[in-house]
């Protein structure tokens, strides 16, 4: 089955897991710089600046969706 939620407290290295591997299937991981905690402040500090979805299988992470004001991913 696949669900689609909101992240949460504790998703950043889902996130950082798959913007690395984005990063990695385009041959451009020496850009990556962020880490999952840069993720979890940018998501979950007073005045988020990025925003983001978990798409899951079986309850599995299996991709996501970020947005954001100002965050290159």
């Amino acid at each position: 089955m696949i669900t689609v939620r909101a992240a949460q407290p504790g998703d950043g290295a889902i996130i950082f897991a798959t913007t690395w591997e984005l990063a990695n299937s385009h041959g451009v991981l020496e850009t990556v710089t962020a880490r999952a905690e840069d993720f979890e402040f940018a998501l979950f500090r007073d005045d988020p600046v990025i925003g983001a979805l978990i798409a899951l299988v079986d309850g599995e992470p299996a991709g996501t969706a970020v947005w954001h004001r100002s965050f290159s991913t």
